[in-house]
């Protein structure tokens, strides 16, 4: 199946994220140790996995200044309070994404013929659960 984007939602601690406009990340990797050698076979580099990394999550809004989840990230923001976040995607099977996460950038955007706006970007902590999923 293929599906639009339109639809996503990223909650925040149990509460939908309003005027969501973009979504970016999770954006899991896997470090490497190089272990290769003088004897490596045929000269080819070797590798051993190492940690995780869980990534960031970027996303984008139409800002409110009153809008409670708007306010909640400035709020979360340098607390040094972890988050509970959940990101549901627009499919059959209602499928969701989730981790916790620290609120570690707000940037305001306010051009003068474009709306206003913000981008929040959430340093993801710990395991992600993808195989997690909603009831609408």
């Amino acid at each position: 199946m293929k599906y639009a984007a339109f639809g996503t939602e990223l909650w925040k601690d149990g509460e939908k994220i309003a005027n969501l406009s973009s979504i970016s990340g999770p954006s899991p990797t896997m470090d490497t140790i190089d272990v290769t050698t003088h004897d490596s076979p045929n000269g080819w580099e070797e590798i051993l996995p190492s940690i995780l990394r869980s990534g960031e999550v970027t996303f984008d809004i139409v800002y409110d200044p009153g809008e409670i989840t708007h306010q909640s990230f400035m709020s979360a923001l340098g607390s040094e309070t972890e988050c509970e976040f959940e990101l549901r995607f627009p499919d059959v099977n209602y499928t969701s994404w989730i981790f916790d996460g620290f609120v570690t950038g707000f940037e305001l955007s306010a051009p003068v013929e474009d709306k206003l706006g913000a981008s929040v970007t959430i340093k993801v902590t710990g395991s992600i659960d993808f195989l997690g999923s909603y009831s609408p």
